[in-house]
């Protein structure tokens, strides 16, 4: 029994851990565009911004509901809202040598996104 209860305690604080963190972290903070060209875009379709605890797309929002933070790989578990609709995403983000190319991976797909200047 004594067993069990270590696992489950082990288990449940690393979820509390990284539910806890205080947001996403810094290096990752700011305006990411599909190519260089469309940070400056009129209608940035491919630019996302990344605040402390709101990730905003062209036509959705999401917070997270989990972050982890491990070998230099964001994992985010993203509450979303946009055109009338809700949904979980699940997300992993990193960051090249140079922090100036983020890479973003999810259930559809791998995405580069170059960091904006302005």
């Amino acid at each position: 029994m004594k067993h069990f209860l270590v696992v489950v305690f082990i288990i449940f604080a690393n979820f509390t851990m990284a539910e806890g963190m205080l947001g996403i972290p810094e290096s990752f903070l700011g305006k990411w565009g599909g190519s260089k060209d469309s940070c400056s875009a009129q209608f940035p379709l491919d630019v996302l911004s990344i605040e402390e605890k709101r990730i905003i797309f062209w036509e959705s929002s999401g917070k997270p509901k989990l972050i982890m933070f491990e070998n230099d790989e964001l994992e985010l578990t993203l509450h979303m809202v946009g055109e009338g609709e809700e949904w979980l995403s699940e997300e992993v983000y990193y960051l090249d040598a140079s922090s100036q190319v983020l890479t973003r991976r999810t259930k559809n797909g791998m995405f580069q996104y170059h960091k904006c200047t302005s």
